[in-house]
């Protein structure tokens, strides 16, 4: 029962908060591989992080097979949401395109409460004819 309850934790609650913690990382380092996706993402739909995969490989050939899991998750959810949108929940689409948008909100990739713990989450609401984003915080933002 605690391998399953482990495993359900893993999956669900820490691998949302370490891509979270990695993503957020690459922004404040202004990482130029990651800052590349934002610009090719633009011009190429099918365009994946391929500097990942490394990390995947040496996960699997040490058996870190938890790590493996977490990286797979990552990549997959990650490219759907790039290239088919439409099989995903649309509060992970919407939350990518945003931060796609405003590059320094929105971090989580396969999970959004990460940014509503740590503040850093834009949500999209319609005003009228005006589009209007807000902070988690119902402020409306100014700062990019």
């Amino acid at each position: 029962m605690n391998s399953i309850l482990f495993d359900i934790s893993y999956i669900f609650i820490i691998t949302p908060c370490i891509e979270y913690g990695i993503h957020r990382f690459l922004h404040k380092i202004n990482s130029t591989i990651h800052k590349e996706h934002h610009i090719e993402v633009k011009n190429n739909i099918n365009e994946i992080e391929l500097y990942i995969l490394p990390f995947l490989a040496v996960s699997i050939y040490n058996e870190y097979n938890y790590l493996a899991i977490g990286i797979l998750k990552y990549m997959i959810i990650h490219y759907m949401l790039h290239t088919h949108p439409n099989l995903l929940p649309i509060h992970l689409v919407n939350n990518h395109n945003i931060h796609h948008k405003f590059n320094n909100h929105n971090y989580g990739i396969s999970s959004i409460y990460p940014d509503l713990i740590f503040n850093t989450n834009l949500i999209k609401k319609k005003k009228k004819k005006n589009l209007v984003i807000h902070s988690i915080n119902n402020e409306p933002t100014n700062n990019f």
